[in-house]
């Protein structure tokens, strides 16, 4: 591993698979934003993730189902997105469900870094997990993707104004509570 992929920080979970490794350990779901929590991870923080699958040969299942609801300061960085090393062995999920509150229409997307990724994982996913894609879900989606930003970015205002608005709450009328502010999603 090259000089570049070193983390910047360290992530609790990371901190504890390293202090007692468990080698049935081949995949795991790492889920950003972190819902419910709320927590945005940064660029360092996703090179940790990367270090640490690269280190330990893993293939992360990257949920990014929440990407579209950050909030401003806290992009959303896919973590594929960061080098080829991380790629060929990510598995992203996404979809827009959450976003644009079409969760009943079960639609979902995997995407495999590399093809060889996908070509290793996918004849060994039961169809029953892939389901059949039903036209009015798919419609959806595709509208979605190809229109739904401005609408998106339109209605995100108003979780931030009730986030915003709890955080000011609870420090002016319970002073012995503390609320760490949601950098992304829709819960506080």
């Amino acid at each position: 591993m090259g000089e570049r992929y070193q983390p910047a920080g360290r992530l609790p979970g990371i901190a504890a698979y390293e202090a007692a490794p468990d080698p049935r350990t081949r995949m795991p779901i790492f889920r950003q934003p972190r819902n419910p929590t709320g927590r945005a991870y940064g660029r360092a923080e996703l090179e940790a993730v990367a270090a640490f699958a690269i280190r330990h040969d893993l293939v992360v299942v990257s949920d990014e189902i929440h990407a579209d609801i950050v909030y401003p300061g806290n992009p959303h960085i896919p973590l594929a997105s960061l080098h080829p090393e991380i790629a060929a062995r990510t598995i992203t999920i996404t979809s827009k469900t959450q976003s644009f509150n079409i969760p009943a229409l079960r639609r979902a997307v995997m995407h495999f870094g590399v093809p060889a990724l996908q070509e290793r994982f996918f004849s060994r996913i039961p169809a029953r997990l892939l389901g059949s894609p039903g036209v009015t879900g798919v419609d959806a989606t595709v509208a979605a993707w190809d229109d739904g930003q401005p609408w998106l970015d339109e209605i995100l205002a108003q979780p931030r104004a009730n986030r915003d608005w709890l955080a000011r709450t609870i420090a002016a009328e319970l002073p012995g509570v503390t609320m760490r502010v949601p950098e992304a999603t829709y819960l506080a």
